[in-house]
């Protein structure tokens, strides 16, 4: 398979891998693209390697960043300007302090308290959920597929909890 178009540059301390800047991971190992995994916060990861060392999972939109702007400096951190956590273009990507993180994601809506209480979800597991449900499975079957209660699920899906996730 062929090296897909567009911007890419080879990732820091991986020689075989290379990132692009629309957020696609390339080995030159296998020749293909990586298929990242999503995190339980819906951040994407993927597994690079340098022969024997053991994998290493590293975020994509670090990799993006630090591919075509420079590495990311201690104390620092990304943010995803659309607020879409697996959204890892390059023009939807800066290098913030964790205070101007903060202060965005709470501009954003997207957190009213500073230290918001932990979820059992994140918002593409709730729409997911809505989904199947819409699709015709029954309240009992996402109980047992999410291991949750019955009732947890109906909150759910009648939008009484995580109201907030449309």
């Amino acid at each position: 398979m062929q090296q897909p178009s567009g911007t890419w540059a080879q990732i820091i301390d991986f020689p075989n891998y290379y990132v692009s800047d629309k957020g696609l991971v390339w080995s030159t190992i296998t020749d293909k693209l990586l298929a990242p995994g999503a995190t339980k916060d819906g951040y994407l990861q993927v597994s690079l390697s340098n022969y024997p060392d053991e994998a290493k999972r590293r975020y994509v939109h670090r990799l993006v960043l630090e591919g075509f702007l420079s590495r990311i400096p201690a104390g620092f951190q990304c943010n995803h300007l659309d607020s879409v956590r697996d959204n890892n273009v390059l023009s939807n990507l800066e290098i913030v302090t964790h205070k101007q993180n903060m202060e965005h994601a709470t501009n954003k809506g997207n957190m009213s308290n500073p230290r918001p209480k932990q979820r059992k979800f994140n918002r593409h597991q709730v729409r997911a959920m809505r989904q199947e449900y819409n699709n015709g499975a029954s309240i009992a079957s996402l109980g047992r597929k999410y291991r949750v209660s019955d009732t947890a699920i109906r909150y759910i899906v009648f939008f009484k909890s995580y109201a907030e996730v449309k």
